[in-house]
């Protein structure tokens, strides 16, 4: 089991100083949606109104959606996913309509003689993710994209989904008991909104003859998805922002698309519109990177805004060139950013099988016709702050690729998906990983949660026990480092160099590469003789091999790399664990490089990564072991060759 971090042992002072730091950094608009939120739960809940009523109220009493834009936009969705996305989708499916829904890797059987109880006791034992997904109806958007509506399985999840929404409409009532925290959080609203039009196109895309109109089913649902974008529109998420809004845009837009004509369309649209454009002026860096810095939301947002893009497209509304462009640009950041395998780094709350892949992606905006850009160069960095971009950069030998994490953690006034990961590195050789992030179980506090933000689940630079970020519950954070680095070639050498200050003390690393090696090196001033110590997370599939002076990494008894520890050393093997998708744990191999001197002001250690044939560390040239000279313990000024300037 992974222990907890110190984090999660703070006394009273230390959660309230994390509350004021963490607010300290909010937005105003943040903080006045969070007010207004406990205002509306406390004081709506308990007024003698009908508030449900209301809403529906305003639903017009003869709807005609276009649904003909969600029915294109799907099927270039679909033609952009692989057989194997689109089975997976179809069992996720087939689970949910058999009344036993996944998410998070955990089932519940939920269906009692084909209704849902919304209300179940059992729901608020698991995490709050899994009921806003039950909530988002997202099995019915997953049908949509994977299930033949004129199939042999189509009869069966229809009729299993229809009753799901009949007994969401008799329970779910605007102003219950907390309903802004369960059944109408608006991110929650946003996806339901979404997969409610993708499953209504496609339930009639299959009557022979449209023009004798919707089911009276279909009727029933629409009226819930209007009133659902009735209620979005009064509960825009600024007390969270980030991909939230552009989650809440989305379903704007789309609500309005399908709804052209009706008294609230032309308002949905355009404050959806704004909404949109606003988060690609305030969210995207200026590479492209989506300013969270997790490339699973890098990925959910472009998707949302591809989404956008053709809805409008197919509706001949225009979209804004600033949502264009951004989502280009986005697209292209992508492309630069794909590792060898082709998947996404599991960085800063990142898992696979919740976004789309990687290169489905790609294809969803090629398919659209968003705009091609040429991919920003992420080898290469300028001396200084990193705080326009995403930070993230490849150091390529034809051994393999190493990218290092040199950017801010994360923006200030958003800290829920950052991590405490300055200076990490993830390695792939031969195509396949071999130091890894640690990915994200899930969102709930505990010690899983702490592991996978803290310290000791990434690939970085530990002094002491202590945390170089202070992190408490699932989204508190203290004060962060503000990272410089730089990059420079010469001859066949090239030189990476990262330096921080926290806690009293500077971490500083470089990294050089020649051919087919990369040297990592790591110095710490002012440690005052607390252990200092690296460490690098294996992927599962790496098995170790430990020898006099090297450990062997390989994979299917196949070597691809020999670690060589330098200077004063010391190397150890511990089991951690993996999170490659929410709620799944798998067993792996942490090594630490630990410092072995005695110097109680400064502290260096470091290792050579190279072919596994090489017995010992080869030559080094020069220009490397002229900045290595940390390795007899003298620590030089690191920067020497690269005007970083102070952190």
């Amino acid at each position: 089991m992974v222990k907890s971090n110190r984090s999660t042992d703070n006394g009273p002072i230390d959660v309230i100083s994390l509350y004021a730091q963490t607010i300290g950094r909010m937005h105003s608009q943040q903080l006045v949606g969070i007010a207004d939120r406990a205002l509306r739960e406390r004081v709506l809940t308990r007024a003698p109104i009908n508030f449900d009523r209301r809403y529906a109220q305003r639903v017009p009493g003869v709807l005609e959606p276009n649904t003909e834009p969600f029915e294109l936009d799907t099927a270039t969705l679909r033609e952009s996913l692989e057989a194997d996305t689109l089975s997976q989708l179809r069992g996720h499916v087939t689970d949910a309509a058999a009344g036993r829904p996944r998410f998070l890797n955990r089932s519940l059987d939920i269906d009692d003689h084909g209704l849902i109880d919304w209300s179940d006791d059992r729901l608020d034992a698991l995490p709050r993710l899994w009921r806003l997904k039950l909530c988002a109806f997202e099995p019915l958007g997953a049908a949509a994209i994977s299930i033949d509506p004129e199939g042999t399985r189509a009869d069966s999840v229809r009729s299993a989904f229809d009753s799901w929404i009949r007994s969401w409409i008799r329970h779910a009532e605007i102003a219950s008991p907390r309903y802004l925290r369960r059944d109408w959080t608006p991110y929650a609203v946003s996806l339901r909104i979404q997969h409610w039009l993708r499953y209504l196109a496609w339930r009639r895309s299959v009557q022979p003859n449209r023009s004798d109109g919707p089911t009276d089913f279909e009727r029933e649902l629409t009226r819930e998805v209007y009133k659902n974008a009735l209620f979005l529109r009064n509960h825009v998420e600024e007390d969270v922002g980030g991909n939230h809004l552009v989650e809440n845009g989305t379903a704007l837009v789309a609500a309005g698309i399908a709804f052209a004509g009706e008294p609230d369309a032309r308002d949905w649209l355009d404050t959806g519109t704004t909404i949109l454009k606003t988060a690609c002026e305030q969210q995207f860096l200026a590479d492209g990177c989506h300013f969270e810095r997790s490339p699973m939301y890098h990925v959910l947002v472009l998707t949302r805004l591809i989404t956008a893009c053709n809805l409008c497209s197919l509706a001949n509304e225009p979209i804004a060139d600033e949502i264009t462009n951004t989502t280009a640009a986005g697209i292209a950041y992508l492309r630069a950013l794909r590792p060898p395998d082709g998947r996404i780094p599991l960085l800063n709350d990142a898992v696979y099988d919740e976004a789309l892949p990687l290169a489905a992606c790609l294809r969803y905006a090629d398919h659209v016709g968003i705009p091609q850009l040429e991919a920003p160069d992420l080898s290469t960095v300028a001396s200084g702050p990193l705080g326009t971009g995403g930070g993230y950069r490849w150091i390529r030998t034809e051994l393999g690729a190493l990218l290092v994490d040199c950017g801010p953690v994360g923006p200030p006034h958003l800290p829920g998906h950052a991590h405490s990961d300055c200076l990490s590195i993830l390695l792939w050789v031969d195509g396949l990983p071999i130091v890894t992030d640690t990915g994200t179980f899930d969102y709930e506090a505990g010690p899983r949660r702490t592991y996978a933000r803290g310290v000791q689940g990434h690939n970085t630079v530990q002094v002491g026990d202590e945390e170089p970020i202070d992190l408490g519950g699932r989204f508190l954070m203290g004060a962060r480092p503000e990272p410089t680095a730089g990059a420079v070639v010469d001859g066949d050498i090239r030189l990476f160099e990262g330096q921080y200050d926290t806690k009293g003390y500077t971490h500083r690393r470089s990294i050089a590469a020649g051919d087919n090696w990369w040297v990592i090196r790591d110095g710490v001033d002012g440690h005052d003789g607390r252990c200092v110590r690296s460490r690098l997370h294996l992927h599962p599939a790496v098995e170790t091999c430990l020898r006099s002076e090297t450990i062997e990494l390989s994979v299917d008894d196949e070597p691809l790399l020999t670690i060589t520890p330098l200077g004063e050393t010391a190397v150890h093997t511990s089991p951690g664990e993996y999170y490659p998708r929410f709620g799944a744990a798998c067993d792996r191999t942490v090594i630490t490089l630990e410092y072995a001197g005695r110097q109680a002001d400064q502290a260096a250690l470091g290792c050579l990564l190279s072919p596994p044939e090489t017995a010992t560390a080869p030559a080094v040239p020069q220009i490397v072991s002229d900045r290595t000279s940390c390795w007899s313990g003298q620590l030089p000024p690191i920067g020497s060759a690269l005007d970083l300037g102070s952190p």
